[in-house]
């Protein structure tokens, strides 16, 4: 089980534009946001940061800030015991700020047994972490059943399966793994699917031409279409259109 001590905090507001370089720690470090924004370059890609927004930075992570006009921040160092991923999100509720604050009022008036009484601290904080996490899927995957319906309107238009993770707020891999989950089917081959099916109904109850179905339903040219159709089928559609 992961336990967690602290090796500093910090709370610090900058009145302009204020870029720290790369670099990296030999431990975590969390940044959270209070006020304003800041943009975090982490592993070579950015994530904006504001109001209840936190990161938390892996040891040998390379990552460089820069924090806008009036950002405050409260800046936390971290070891612990098992190995995390970096993490980036939104607070779900105000219970980890308020945490913070009781952690920063400790550390300026350090009593007997405060490090100990912090350790504990950012350990809760570590539990909040986890409900943010676990909310946030729960809700991806509840939005996951829209993105389906979006699907079954759109599927022969061009669409980014990219996007659709990205409107959930989870990786794509995620995405690709519980619409799986949800479907038995990856994204990609429910879209193929639908193309296929509408195909096959068009080719049964229309006088449309093989070119002109594959046009309609989103394939790139009759000779892709026929390819697939025949995959699937195990007859040309030409073929599928006499019986």
């Amino acid at each position: 089980m992961a336990s967690f001590s602290m090796r500093y905090i910090w709370s610090e507001t900058y009145p302009h534009e204020y870029h720290y370089p790369d670099h990296t720690h030999d431990f975590y470090e969390m940044a959270y946001y209070t006020n304003g924004t800041g943009l975090l370059t982490a592993d070579g890609k950015d994530y904006p940061l504001g109001n209840g927004y936190y990161a938390i930075v892996p040891p040998g992570m390379t990552h460089c800030e820069t924090q806008h006009l009036d950002a405050k921040k409260i800046c936390i160092g971290i070891y612990c015991n098992e190995k995390l991923p970096f993490i980036y999100q939104k607070e779900s509720t105000t219970k980890i700020h308020l945490i913070i604050s009781e952690m920063l009022k400790e550390r300026e008036n350090l009593k007997y047994n405060s490090w100990g009484l912090l350790g504990i601290k950012l350990n809760e904080i570590f539990i909040y972490i986890d409900r943010d996490k676990h909310a946030k899927k729960k809700s991806s995957i509840a939005n996951l059943e829209h993105i389906i319906v979006d699907m079954d309107v759109r599927y022969n238009e061009k669409i980014s399966l990219q996007k659709y993770a990205d409107q959930l707020n989870i990786s794509y891999d995620y995405f690709r793994h519980k619409f799986k989950e949800l479907t038995g089917l990856s994204p990609q081959e429910y879209i193929t699917n639908k193309k296929l099916d509408s195909a096959a109904n068009l080719l049964s109850s229309s006088s449309l031409s093989c070119s002109e179905i594959a046009e309609k339903c989103g394939f790139v040219n009759s000779a892709q279409f026929s390819k697939m159709f025949k995959e699937k089928y195990n007859i040309s559609p030409t073929q599928y259109r006499k019986i």
